[in-house]
């Protein structure tokens, strides 16, 4: 094949990619445009319009086929002593670096978080040393 007839040929390519574009091509549709609206319209854009929150998107998208979010707490116990209120919102369980979440706030063995001593870390509990008591707060999985 000598130059001008593969010229030719990627010329006749691209005119025929150029023409199957521009059929195959979605254009947006033009809305309509209603110079006068109507009276249900003007009575719409009166009235307040109602609003969503964002929880009730998400119990909605809670209520689908799929299920609800795996890492929203849903029943969290809380357990409460006198000068302490912790609840364990998260563990992240490592045999030898375990990370627990009380009140949201990280804390490995040793820490200290609202006057009690972090003593242990389990797959689901947490056990804290608080005025010579010990005490397991247990991680509510949702």
């Amino acid at each position: 094949m000598n130059e001008k007839t593969r010229k030719k040929i990627v010329f006749a390519a691209l005119i025929i990619a150029v023409i199957w574009g521009y059929f195959n091509y979605e254009r947006p549709e033009k809305p309509v445009v209603n110079p006068t609206p109507s009276k249900a319209t003007r009575a719409a854009a009166d009235s307040p319009q109602k609003t969503t929150l964002a929880g009730d998107l998400i119990e909605a998208k809670n209520a689908a086929d799929w299920g609800s979010d795996p890492f929203r707490i849903k029943n969290s116990k809380q357990v409460t002593r006198q000068g302490g209120n912790w609840v364990v919102t998260g563990i992240l369980y490592h045999e030898t670096t375990p990370l627990a979440y009380i009140n949201r706030t990280p804390v490995r063995v040793g820490d200290t978080i609202d006057n009690a001593r972090v003593q242990k870390i389990e797959k689901n509990y947490v056990t804290l040393q608080y005025n010579g008591q010990e005490v397991k707060i247990y991680f509510a999985e949702g």
